[in-house]
């Protein structure tokens, strides 16, 4: 079976040959960008929204091919997982596109989870404006997401290392909390649980953090209490269309884009609970932290097979 790598060196070397011409990439860059000033300067002005109305536009002025499957399958889910694809190669311009896209699927209020340098003012203008507008849907903001990269790769002494992953991961905790918090009252969130950019297209692994406390504080409550388990997934294969991400001298090409949206079913992940639930002390926190790994290999494994479905059509 051929890996996701082969399969997607394959797609962008064929994507390549058939450029869209250069007027098409001005026309989609100054679509985004005038989304996101809309945004800031309308009053109400509301980032998803006006991405929304941007990208679809922008598919009616044949601008480049947006193929959306499962929108009304995920319209009423209040908790989505969403992949990130970044460019070709590390070092390669910034990808991202799969993030503007996926505002056909959530609604207005959806709340994302973002690093906090994306909402930073810091110069360029450019980025000022995106901060702005990024903090206008009230994003649940994770702080220092890279610190423990950095003292790794600093080769910063084991202690420093150590306390450093200690924080990063009460820090996922709070953010989970916030997350769940949200959702009790109402507020769809969006989370990528990846925690960076594939460069292959190939799903990474997901934070096991956060999936202990998906079952915890969402799937196991809304059980207990009959109450329905709405996960969605938004499965974003764009790498092919954008072949060297979206950035400076990269290229449009004229292949679709394509997004499905899917059901997550929690049976197995609450039949696995059931059977733990009664254990005690120990057993019960070794029993919860091998479910967390499951729902999380379960979760990515759901991904990659949509993806391979999208990749071999």
């Amino acid at each position: 079976m051929e890996t996701f790598e082969k399969i997607y060196h394959e797609r962008m070397e064929e994507a390549r040959k058939y450029p869209l011409p250069a007027e098409n990439k001005s026309k989609f860059m100054r679509g985004v960008v005038k989304a996101f000033l809309r945004s800031i300067i309308i009053p109400g002005g509301h980032l998803t929204r006006e991405m929304r109305d941007a990208v679809s536009s922008l598919c009616e002025q044949g601008v480049f091919q947006l193929c959306l499957d499962g929108v009304s399958e995920v319209a009423d889910c209040d908790l989505f997982f969403g992949n990130h694809q970044g460019p070709k190669r590390p070092g390669g311009p910034q990808g991202g596109i799969e993030v503007l896209f996926s505002t056909q699927f959530v609604r207005n209020a959806t709340r994302y989870v973002l690093r906090e340098n994306l909402i930073e003012y810091r110069w360029s203008v450019t980025q000022c404006i995106k901060a702005r507008a990024t903090r206008k849907p009230n994003p649940i903001v994770v702080r220092d997401n890279d610190r423990l990269q950095k003292a790794r790769d600093q080769k910063a002494p084991w202690a420093e290392i150590k306390q450093t992953a200690i924080g990063l991961k009460k820090e996922r905790q709070r953010v989970a909390a916030e997350v769940f918090r949200a959702i009790d009252v109402g507020t769809p969130v969006a989370i990528y649980p990846e925690g960076t950019r594939s460069t292959t297209g190939r799903i990474l692994p997901f934070v096991s953090d956060f999936m202990r406390k998906a079952i915890t504080d969402y799937i196991v409550p809304r059980m207990l209490a009959g109450k329905p388990r709405r996960i969605g997934l938004i499965v974003a294969e764009t790498l092919q269309t954008f072949p060297d991400g979206v950035g400076k001298g990269a290229l449009l090409c004229d292949r679709p884009s394509t997004l499905k949206g899917v059901r997550y079913d929690t049976g197995s992940i609450e039949a696995e609970y059931r059977k733990m639930r009664h254990l005690k002390h120990k057993d019960y926190e070794t029993a919860m932290t091998r479910l967390s790994r499951t729902l999380a290999l379960s979760l990515r494994d759901t991904f990659e097979q949509e993806l391979r479905a999208i990749l071999q059509k």
